[in-house]
């Protein structure tokens, strides 16, 4: 639902300005604006966010439209937006799915340490065993 949303803002704003009706833009921008600095003094967010928030608003509301069309132009034309060398296919999971994960037993997983610059270091054999055990030291030295 919120999807269609953001979906109907960039068509709304487009219809506005080809029909020539700038007070219709303003009258949305003025109820968004308003409707901002209602749920920014909400549960004492008016001590956390300064109030010149509110009137970035529409600015925002355009950009969420801009990026929706953006996002779902992708999943159609490309199979998903790029992101680290694959796509992905959807943007989240349901909470029934994430329930339903968490709900199966995970693998145990094998203990590694990290060097200081952040990359995993391989396993090493115990002498005594043919198990491998976690390094000793930080560094994973030999």
């Amino acid at each position: 639902m919120r999807l269609l949303a953001a979906l109907l803002v960039l068509p709304g704003c487009v219809a506005a300005v080809v029909s020539r009706r700038p007070a219709l833009l303003a009258t949305g921008a003025a109820a968004v604006v308003a409707l901002a600095e209602t749920g920014r003094r909400r549960a004492g967010g008016g001590a956390v966010f300064p109030p010149a928030t509110a009137w970035t608003a529409p600015l925002w509301l355009l950009e969420r439209g801009v990026c929706s069309w953006f996002a779902v132009s992708q999943a159609l034309c490309r199979g998903g937006v790029r992101y680290a060398g694959g796509r992905l296919g959807r943007a989240a999971n349901s909470t029934r799915a994430l329930r339903r994960r968490l709900a199966q037993p995970r693998p145990t997983a094998r203990w590694r340490q990290a060097d200081s610059a952040g990359a995993a270091c391989r396993y090493r054999a115990h002498p005594a065993t043919s198990s491998p055990s976690p390094p000793t030291s930080p560094r994973c030295s030999t």
